[in-house]
């Protein structure tokens, strides 16, 4: 929609500053700019717009720059507020008197816009006229419109705003891109009834001439043989051009986890008659990396990790790494990952995993050595499957652990053979912190069924996890976990190190780790077939890279299969904090039991957000 011109946002501007109050004092501190009436656009956005901003004592503490107050700034600040609002249908949008108040003792003084808003422009009608259209093109042309016009977000009853016409302008230039005509030309008419508040957009789109995709050129390719990029291609030349095709291709070839960058670039000033070739562009990753790490947390304490990975081997697709740890939790860990990602049938992935560790838990030490394989495919978009067999021996340190739980005597050694399938959905952004979207997994292992072994059992394991943008700066997450383990026979024995157990750093944390369920006589944690957590956090800024949460957790673990006594949970709440890092946040929570007559505060240092 046309704004009203800068002049008029100027004057009308202007006519507001002209009555500031006299005690708005230039060179006095921002401690606080604050908006009233702004029912449709949030605080944080307005504050956006302004170059005027706040600066607190705390940040000034801590070497930000203080601003200081300038009535030009403010000016040309409140013209912008007018602008914006314009922009998102408010044509009669007015802006009161600012209110500055002034502390003349310590220089500082706060500024408070109120915004009348008015009624918004709404839309009444949206409508399509191509009448240059060729009579060839006609029915590919209506049958778009179709398609595409409900998924617009300017239709009829909504509030109009430029930015969604902007957002329409370019999806109607995509779908006819995708269907074949790169060259189209999309354009709009507006009408606009001032006295009833009301708008018509008329959309005009020219088809220009149907192309093809042209050749394919590759460059960057060094190591990978182009006839391997050719496979990832998600279109053929001589075919009908689809940019979106372009996309998915880029993707396929990011898939091959061996180069840092790629690019997918048709090439419109080389358009020949009919095609449009395509340059494809990667930037190869290094062939051998190593990687070392240190650090501590609360439960693995010291812990340290080196890592040697060979992309590419032998000039082909397949990756290998090895890797070394050391922690608290693992005394020693070695493990491998071969991993093709074209393994027969695109998009499918094989990964096969040895590993030989000795895992030091609360309730038990083990030595396990065995080998995980997997297929692990995009099944449609956001999901991802994996089907995985897993072979490993099992060995037992059976001073350990408490052996009420086997009528018999416990094996000190033990094989398993178990195959697990995983399913997961994921839209939740960004990735280390994310603010919006979902996680939900489900885990099914059963064990004993493709060669026969001591123990067999059915382990299910489900995880979902909802992230929510609350106002301007919170952020509610919360998390729910339940499991279940259950035995072909009553009495079977389920192995300790398969069972459930909760409390620590990312389950219940106002409990040490696996210190909440079941316990023998002495204290230590025998674990559970039955699992169930719940986490609910609010997250906020504090300042700059510091960010501050609020939490509460519950959770328990029970003997019997599926049992889950709500009577039975138990409760933990704390706060910390969280410093951002270009590769996740270091935290430090704080948590203590609720409802519990033993109160006993937990201290969590670790890596990464609780979940």
């Amino acid at each position: 929609m046309k704004s009203l011109p800068i002049t008029v946002c100027l004057l009308l501007v202007a006519a507001i500053t002209c009555g500031m109050q006299a005690n708005a004092q230039e060179n006095y501190r921002v401690r606080e700019v604050a908006f009233s009436g702004n029912a449709t656009i949030s605080s944080s956005i307005l504050h956006q717009q302004m170059y005027m901003h706040a600066t607190s004592w705390l940040e000034e503490f801590f070497g930000s720059d203080p601003f200081f107050f300038s009535e030009e700034i403010l000016l040309d600040d409140l013209a912008s507020i007018v602008r914006l609002y314009q922009q998102e249908g408010f044509l009669n949008v007015r802006l009161e008197e600012p209110v500055i108040t002034a502390d003349h003792d310590g220089k500082t003084l706060t500024v408070r816009i109120t915004i009348i808003e008015g009624e918004p422009v709404l839309v009444d009608t949206v409508a399509v006229s191509s009448p240059g259209i060729e009579p060839a093109f006609r029915s590919i042309h209506d049958s778009l419109w179709r398609s595409v016009s409900g998924d617009l977000d300017v239709k009829a009853g909504a509030r109009f705003r430029d930015e969604a016409l902007r957002r329409d302008q370019g999806t109607l230039a995509s779908s006819l891109a995708n269907s074949g005509f790169p060259f189209a030309s999309v354009q709009y008419r507006m009408h606009v009834d001032t006295i009833r508040q009301r708008s018509a957009v008329i959309w005009s789109m020219e088809m220009g001439p149907p192309v093809n995709f042209g050749n394919v050129s590759y460059t960057g390719n060094k190591r990978l043989p182009t006839s391997i990029l050719e496979k990832k291609l998600a279109f053929t030349p001589g075919s009908s051009f689809d940019e979106s095709k372009l996309e998915e291709t880029q993707r396929a070839i990011y898939s091959l986890l061996l180069h840092n960058t790629v690019t997918v670039t048709p090439l419109y000033a080389d358009a020949q008659v009919g095609s449009v070739p395509v340059q494809i562009t990667v930037q190869e990753a290094d062939q051998f990396q190593t990687w070392f790490s240190v650090g501590y947390g609360q439960e693995e304490k010291l812990r340290g990790a080196i890592r040697f990975t060979w992309k590419g081997l032998f000039g082909g697709t397949p990756s290998f790494r090895l890797a070394m740890e050391h922690s608290a939790l693992n005394q020693y860990s070695f493990n491998g990952w071969y991993v093709d990602p074209d393994f027969f049938i695109a998009r499918t992935t094989f990964i096969a995993y040895p590993f030989k560790r000795r895992e030091t838990e609360p309730s038990y030490t083990a030595d396990r050595t065995g080998i995980r394989l997997s297929l692990q495919r995009h099944v449609v978009e956001q999901i991802f499957g994996t089907f995985s067999y897993t072979i490993e021996d099992v060995g037992l340190d059976l001073t350990s652990i408490s052996e009420i739980n086997k009528p018999g005597p416990l094996l000190e050694n033990y094989w398993k053979s178990s195959v697990m399938v995983t399913a997961t959905r994921s839209t939740a952004e960004p990735l280390f912190t994310p603010r919006s979207g979902t996680t939900a997994t489900a885990i099914l292992t059963i064990n004993g069924k493709v060669f026969d072994t001591p123990y067999n059992f059915l382990r299910l394991l489900t995880d979902f996890r909802s992230y929510h943008e609350l106002w301007e700066t919170l952020v509610l997450a919360w998390r729910l976990r339940a499991g279940a383990l259950t035995t072909s026979e009553e009495h079977d024995f389920i192995p300790v190190e398969e069972r459930f157990y909760a409390g620590g750093t990312t389950s219940v944390r106002g409990w040490k780790r696996f210190e909440l369920g079941p316990v023998d006589n002495v204290g230590r944690p025998i674990g559970g077939s039955s699992l169930l957590e719940g986490s609910l956090e609010l997250r906020f800024p504090i300042w700059e890279a510091l960010s501050g949460v609020a939490f509460l957790d519950c959770g328990n673990v029970w003997v019997p299969s599926f049992t889950y006594r709500l009577d039975e949970i138990r409760y933990s709440a704390g706060g910390g904090i969280r410093v951002g890092t270009p590769i996740g946040p270091v935290r430090l929570d704080a948590a203590v039991p609720v409802f519990d007559v033993v109160k006993e505060w937990q201290w969590i240092f670790s890596f990464g957000q609780a979940f």
